[in-house]
């Protein structure tokens, strides 16, 4: 989910167009953006990282490798 939060930043689509593209509302986005956003790296930086880097990164476990 944080891929797709990061491409839709980088094209500038509102928080709210994200959040109901990706079926949450618009308060948990906006908290997921907040975390991004003390990445200090800009959504364009971000967006050039992997998923394995950008999971790396925001300590979020890799669902479909975990046992």
């Amino acid at each position: 989910m944080i891929k797709s939060i990061i491409k839709m930043k980088v094209k500038e689509i509102s928080n709210s167009r994200i959040a109901s593209s990706l079926g949450i509302s618009r308060t948990t986005l906006i908290k997921y953006v907040d975390n991004i956003c003390k990445s200090g790296l800009s959504f364009g930086e971000l967006d050039k990282l992997s998923e394995k880097d950008l999971a790396d990164l925001f300590h979020t476990p890799n669902l479909l490798t975990e046992s």
